[in-house]
């Protein structure tokens, strides 16, 4: 079964210690990634909830020219139709957060692999991940300075940009499947030459019958 994207959605605010906002997850196989800007000088992000559920932790990358940073969070089965996404920080922070949802994705063990990039005063900013599984989809959220995430265009296996809000978060993804081990993902350029911090991963698909041919319009498998 081959992964497909499902829905983006996105919010921001000045200040707060909660980020809430409404994403709907259509289809069977779900999958939910939401990435958030962890806010400057030691904020940091405690949970994220879809539902009510709780989401799991995967990884942060800092923005080494402080102690803000990019967090990552999954949650496999999400519930359908419109729910809020919930994302906590303390103490009172800037905040801007990007959630993506996908089906034909494998219901446990995921991620498939992941990694963190932290760069200072670079244009670009890349970091390889080693898939293991065949079908994997690439994914990265990056937060960094000098950036307008909403045009930044992605690089490596990264092709298609899901969103973003200033320079706080951008999240991409590769729509449509990767190769087998080491695999180079990357948000964009940057200009002039930024700090950024990065968490790119991949996720694997859901096992299914493939489709041999079809005989009166019925598929045998």
């Amino acid at each position: 079964m081959a992964i497909a994207f499902d829905a983006a959605s996105s919010s921001s605010q000045v200040s707060g210690t909660t980020l809430t906002w409404s994403h709907t997850c259509t289809g069977s196989n779900r999958f939910l990634i939401v990435s958030a800007y962890g806010g400057a000088d030691g904020t940091d992000i405690s949970g994220m909830t879809y539902a009510g559920v709780a989401m799991t932790f995967v990884a942060k990358a800092q923005y080494p020219a402080n102690n803000s940073y990019v967090h990552v969070y999954y949650l496999i089965a999400p519930a359908t139709g419109a729910n809020n996404v919930v994302v906590s920080y303390t103490p009172n922070s800037r905040m801007a957060g990007v959630a993506t949802s996908y089906t034909g994705v494998k219901q446990s063990g995921q991620p498939d692999s992941y990694n963190t990039k932290t760069q200072a005063g670079a244009s670009t900013i890349t970091q390889t991940t080693t898939v293991v599984a065949t079908g994997c989809w690439g994914y990265a959220a990056e937060e960094g300075s000098n950036v307008t995430y909403a045009t930044t265009i992605g690089q490596g296996v990264i092709t298609t940009m899901r969103g973003g809000y200033d320079d706080a978060i951008g999240v991409g993804d590769s729509n449509g499947p990767i190769g087998t081990g080491s695999q180079t993902l990357g948000l964009g350029t940057a200009a002039p030459a930024s700090h950024r911090g990065m968490v790119v991963l991949s996720f694997a698909p859901a096992t299914g019958p493939t489709t041999i041919k079809t005989l009166n319009g019925v598929s045998v498998y």
